[in-house]
C-alpha cells in the first residue's frame, strides 16, 4: 500500500468519481490490486467506483474451471466481473511466439478498452509491477533502441480511457508476499507459449544480477525517467 500510495501522489491516478475497470486474469498480480482497490476504496477521501474483466481467450484449457472460481470468489467479496472472449492468434507470422504474444496482449487490451467505453467505465487499472515496467524498459532498449516503459497513468482517446498501474512501483516479490494472505487458488498463465518470449529471456537476465537485481530494477526505472524521447505508455 506505501508504493501505491507513492504512485498516487506523484501521479494521481485515481481522483473522486472514477468509475474503474480492473483487468483481472485471476493470476497473483491482478487478485493482489484487486484486494488493494478494495482496501483503498474503504479509506481513501476520493470515493470511486471499480469493477472487473477476465479476457478470455478461446479453447485454451481450464478456461471453464478460471471463470468459475473467479465468478464465485468476486461475488464473495462484492466486486463485479464480466467476461469476454478473444480468439488465439495462430495464422501467418503469427506463428512466431513472441510475436504471437504481442498480438495476443493487443487484443486483450482493445477488449479492456472496448468494454470500458461502453459501460462508462474512465479508467482501466492494470496490474503491472516494477520487474514489469523493467523488463518492458530492457525490451524496448535491445530491440528498439529506446527506453521507453509503461507509465503510471497514460491517457488513451483523447482522454475518453486512462490506464493506471497502481502497483508500479512494487516488485514482483512484494506483490508475491501480498497475494499469500489471499485465499483464492491463483492460475498461472495457460498459454502454450509460456517462457517462449522475449520478455521471459529479459526476466532472466535481470534475476541473473541475484541480490543485486532489486537495485537493478529500480535504476532502469529511474533511467526511464530521465529518457529524453520516451513515447509515454508503450508497452
Amino acid at each position: 500500500m506505501r508504493r501505491a500510495k507513492q504512485v498516487q501522489r506523484q501521479w494521481r491516478i485515481i481522483e473522486d468519481g472514477d468509475r474503474i475497470l480492473l483487468g483481472l486474469s485471476g493470476g497473483k498480480d491482478s487478485m493482489a490490486l484487486l484486494y488493494l482497490l478494495r482496501y483503498w476504496q474503504r479509506f481513501s477521501p476520493d470515493k470511486f467506483e471499480f469493477a472487473s474483466l477476465h479476457v478470455e481467450t478461446a479453447g485454451l484449457e481450464g478456461n471453464a474451471e478460471r471463470r468459475a472460481q473467479l465468478e464465485e470468489h468476486l461475488e464473495a467479496n462484492g466486486v463485479p466481473i464480466d467476461f469476454v472472449g478473444i480468439e488465439y492468434p495462430e495464422s501467418g507470422n503469427e506463428r512466431k511466439a513472441g510475436f504471437r504474444c504481442f498480438r495476443c496482449s493487443r487484443r486483450r487490451r482493445e477488449s479492456l478498452f472496448k468494454h470500458a467505453v461502453e459501460n462508462g467505465f474512465n479508467k482501466v487499472a492494470l496490474a503491472h509491477h516494477l520487474d514489469d515496467a523493467a523488463e518492458t524498459a530492457l525490451m524496448n532498449l535491445f530491440f528498439h533502441s529506446s527506453l521507453d516503459t509503461m507509465e503510471p497513468k497514460v491517457e488513451f482517446f483523447d482522454g475518453k480511457i486512462t490506464v493506471i498501474r497502481p502497483l508500479v512501483l512494487a516488485e514482483e516479490r512484494e506483490v508475491a508476499r501480498l497475494s499469500k494472505l489471499i485465499d483464492f487458488p491463483f492460475f498461472r498463465c495457460n498459454c502454450p507459449d509460456l517462457r517462449t518470449t522475449e520478455r521471459d529471456r529479459v526476466k532472466d537476465f535481470i534475476r541473473s544480477f541475484g541480490r543485486e537485481a532489486k537495485a537493478v530494477k529500480r535504476n532502469i526505472w529511474s533511467a526511464t525517467r530521465e529518457w529524453p524521447g520516451r513515447l509515454t505508455g508503450r508497452d
